[in-house]
């Protein structure tokens, strides 16, 4: 079934962004997270995951990053949110 709005999801910091995009993206299509692609084939994580942290300092502007994964648009921002887009159950 097609999700008909985006998804949000949170991270809190407690995580890298990374782990939480496929965490996110294992509810959203209710797939097991070792069955999804490896994140790196999509994204380069560790620029991800340090542009996201750098810009989610108190103060700095809001950054957005985006690219698909898993078949799902996925949008990152350094507040916090995650939005998926496309996302599909298995």
């Amino acid at each position: 079934m097609r999700a008909a709005e985006p998804i949000v999801h949170r991270w809190d910091g407690g995580t890298s962004p990374s782990i939480a995009i496929v965490e996110a993206v294992s509810a959203a299509t209710d797939t097991a997270t070792t069955d999804l692609p490896p994140l790196f084939e999509a994204v380069d994580v560790d620029a991800l995951d340090t542009l996201v942290k750098s810009r989610g300092k108190a103060g700095a502007e809001r950054l957005t990053v985006s690219f698909t994964y898993a078949g799902v648009a996925v949008t990152v921002y350094s507040d916090g949110d995650i939005k998926l887009d496309g996302a599909t159950s298995n």
